[in-house]
C-alpha cells in the first residue's frame, strides 16, 4: 500500500511545520456510509452532512485509474468530517478499506500552491500517492501511512468549494492556509 522507500529518509517534522496551521479536516473511510454518518452523529457530535458521490479520473502512485467515493461532510467544533465509501474503481480508498477496513484515512491541509507544497513534502521524504483535480480544486494524498498511520491530503481550493460545502470554522478569520 505504501511507496515510501525506506532507503530516503522523511522529515515529518519539516513537512507538518509548514502546513500544520491550516490543518481542517478529519477524513474517515467507511464501508456503509449511512451507518457512518450515525455514528458520527452519536460520537462527535456532527451536524447535517452534505453529501454527494463522483467517479474521478486519479493519478495513483503514477497510473490514470478511476475510481468513485460515495461523501459526505458535516462539522464537528471548528472541524470538517469527511467520510468516504469507496464505490467502483480504483483509489487509495479502495485499498485502505480492502487492507483496514473501515477508519481514519487522511488529515486534510488547505495549501496555497498544490505543485509547490508537493514537491516540497517530496523533498521531504513524502510522495504523492494520490492525485487528482475536480473543477478548480487539485488534491495530493501524501504518501505518509507509513509513519504517522494516515495521509495527509493537500488541498489547493482556489474558489472556496470546500468552505461552502461545509463551513468548519465559525468565522472566515479563523482560517489560515499554509
Amino acid at each position: 500500500m505504501t511507496t515510501m522507500d525506506p532507503a530516503v529518509p522523511t522529515n515529518i517534522g519539516a513537512l507538518l511545520g509548514r502546513i500544520g496551521a491550516s490543518f481542517f479536516q478529519t477524513a474517515w473511510v467507511v464501508a456503509d456510509i449511512e451507518v457512518a454518518k450515525d455514528a458520527m452523529r452519536s460520537t462527535f457530535g456532527c451536524g447535517t452532512f452534505a453529501e454527494f458521490q463522483m467517479e474521478q479520473k486519479w493519478t495513483l502512485r503514477g497510473q490514470r485509474v478511476t475510481g468513485g467515493l460515495a461523501l459526505g461532510y458535516a462539522r464537528t467544533g471548528n472541524m470538517q468530517v469527511e467520510l468516504m465509501q469507496p464505490l467502483g474503481g480504483s483509489t487509495i480508498q479502495h485499498e485502505f478499506l480492502a487492507a483496514h477496513g473501515a477508519g481514519p484515512h487522511h488529515y486534510g491541509f488547505l495549501v496555497r500552491d498544490l505543485a509547490e507544497a508537493v514537491a516540497a513534502a517530496e523533498r521531504d521524504g513524502f510522495p504523492s500517492a494520490m492525485s487528482g483535480r475536480f473543477g478548480s480544486v487539485q488534491v495530493s494524498f501524501l504518501d505518509t501511512y507509513a509513519g504517522l498511520g494516515v495521509y495527509l491530503e493537500l488541498i489547493e481550493d482556489p474558489d472556496d468549494l470546500y468552505w461552502t460545502t461545509k463551513a468548519w470554522r465559525d468565522s472566515r478569520d479563523q482560517v489560515r492556509i499554509s
